[in-house]
């Protein structure tokens, strides 16, 4: 279940993001993981 909603997030985030950068026409955004 956690390996379920930890995909679904990263999903929900680099869609948005793809938005995102879509809307602003220069915006690129980059993963920055913290562990």
């Amino acid at each position: 279940m956690k390996e379920k909603f930890y995909a679904y997030i990263q999903n929900l985030q680099d869609r948005i993001t793809a938005n995102l950068e879509a809307i602003d026409g220069e915006a690129v955004f980059r993963e920055d993981l913290w562990a």
